[in-house]
């Protein structure tokens, strides 16, 4: 049965660097299959990925041996550190090689089996980690029209793309001024002509930026996060994939003229499996009762806004509101 015209069936390949806080490149590891002459300071045993999206950063074990002991001082500690950033890239060729992970080491474990062994396990976490540990007092509102009263449709400023975006570019918002905005990261996948949902008022106090970009991805329907090429997205999901296929129908026309360096194969007899989640984090089980099911309170009192959006801290009531004069709160189960 033929296969796909090109296809290399080589396994993909890991080439992995290690930063110290500096940015600085301290170890480096790439396939032999990729590069016989490459530099491996050590040798990579195990390897697993998770891809993460919204408030799930995503993670990756790595596994390497040390018997010389180069990577420990002479106390028996790691001389590798947490917080160090971490790269991977996978690929069949030097060539072909993409990133797919790109986060920082907050957990590192020495393990020796024996006398004659010694590992370092490394848990690490994706580079949207940085927006769990960054806070944020941002503040905008959406202009006016003429009238004084309606809300004015038409200010991009106001759009929950453009305020994703702000949280990047502006410093304004920054509780601490002094370090600043994080320089790292670009905001090319934050999609600004279809997330144009019209934020009324958009106030976050002492909020993290995971929270903040969590409010307004659920008012706009998307997904956000941070990807491998530590580039902020803000996107709706059917208007991206991977362009990744993954058939045991080798001889049908989809596989025949899909891209060949995009394509797997599932082999018969071997063990395959999936799981789809909605799942991204505990957050979803600790605040979807106060997102999402909410009672009417019948106080009646007047609204100064036409939507807070904030669902925390509301200067004249204790939860959000809208403009039909009656508050919201969330629910109690």
């Amino acid at each position: 049965m033929p296969i796909t015209p090109s296809y290399n069936p080589d396994p993909v390949q890991p080439e992995l660097k290690i930063y110290n806080v500096s940015g600085s490149e301290q170890y480096s590891y790439t396939s032999a299959d990729l590069n016989a002459s490459a530099t491996r300071d050590f040798n990579l045993r195990y390897l697993n990925l998770h891809v993460g999206t919204d408030d799930d950063v995503g993670s990756l074990v790595v596994v390497i041996d040390d018997n010389d002991r180069n990577l420990i001082n002479s106390t028996g500690d790691p001389i590798i550190q947490e917080q160090w950033g971490i790269r991977l890239r996978l690929g069949k060729t030097t060539a072909l090689l993409s990133n797919w992970f790109h986060g920082k080491i907050v957990e590192i474990e020495s393990v020796s089996p024996d006398s004659n062994l010694h590992q370092l396990r490394l848990l690490c976490a994706g580079w949207g980690v940085r927006l769990k540990e960054r806070i944020t007092n941002i503040s905008r509102h959406a202009d006016k029209q003429s009238n004084g009263l309606d809300i004015d449709y038409t200010d991009v400023d106001a759009y929950t793309s453009e305020m994703a975006k702000d949280l990047f570019q502006d410093t304004d918002h920054l509780v601490d001024q002094d370090i600043g905005s994080e320089s790292n990261l670009t905001v090319n996948g934050v999609d600004t002509d279809n997330a144009t949902n019209v934020m009324s008022d958009f106030h976050q106090y002492f909020q993290s930026w995971s929270g903040a970009m969590s409010h307004l991805a659920t008012c706009a329907g998307v997904h956000y996060g941070v990807d491998a090429d530590r580039d902020v997205y803000f996107r709706f999901p059917e208007g991206n994939n991977t362009g990744l296929l993954f058939t045991n129908d080798l001889s049908s026309t989809v596989a025949q003229n899909w891209d060949s360096t995009k394509i797997g194969y599932l082999l018969r007899d071997q063990p395959v499996g999936w799981r789809a989640s909605t799942m991204d984090t505990g957050y979803s089980w600790m605040h979807g009762i106060n997102v999402h099911a909410i009672i009417k309170d019948q106080e009646n009192t007047s609204c100064k806004l036409v939507c807070n959006s904030n669902h925390t801290i509301d200067r004249q009531h204790s939860k959000g509101c809208i403009g039909n004069g009656k508050d919201w709160k969330p629910s109690k189960r």
